[in-house]
Formats: structure tokens, sequence, C-alpha cells
């Protein structure tokens, strides 16, 4: 119950979550596992998919040196809802 309460709050304020979490790289500490499930959850509140592909790339980026994340990609990037993104990202 806890956790659905949590993963809601997220979702609901996903963007402020991530503001939130830069300080402390909370974001790009999440498995990706847990990346995937929030990024693709049709009940994201982002004002557009371009926080999402943000917050992707940003994940994928991290501390690339330790942490290789690059076989996630296709994975993590698959999340992001790419008919909904500006020409212009």
């Amino acid at each position: 119950m806890l956790l659905h309460r949590c993963t809601a709050v997220c979702q609901e304020h996903f963007t402020r979550v991530l503001e939130a979490s830069a300080v402390s790289n909370e974001w790009t500490r999440l498995s990706v596992d847990d990346v995937v499930e929030l990024l693709s959850c049709d009940r994201l509140n982002v004002p557009d998919e371009s926080a999402v592909l943000d917050a992707a790339l940003a994940w994928l980026n991290y501390d690339e040196s330790t942490h290789p994340r690059h076989v996630h990609a296709a994975r993590v990037l698959a999340a992001v809802k790419l008919p909904l993104l500006s020409p212009q990202v």
C-alpha cells in the first residue's frame, strides 16, 4: 500500500521529484526496472514527452565510467512515447 502511494506521488509530481532528486542523484540510483516502470506509466504527469526523454537520458548518461548503462538504452528509451515528442527535440 505504501509503495503504491509513493509511486502515485512520483507519477503525479514527476517533474518536481526529478528536480528535487537532482541534488542527491536519487533518480540516477534507481534500478533499470524502476526507471522503465515509472517512465512507461500512462499516468505520468509531465508537461510534455521531452521531460520523459530528458529523464531517460539523464539516467542513461549518469556515471558511465563506473556503471555503464548503455546496455539498457533500448529498454529505457522504449518507455519514451516517441510520437508525442515535438519535432524540435
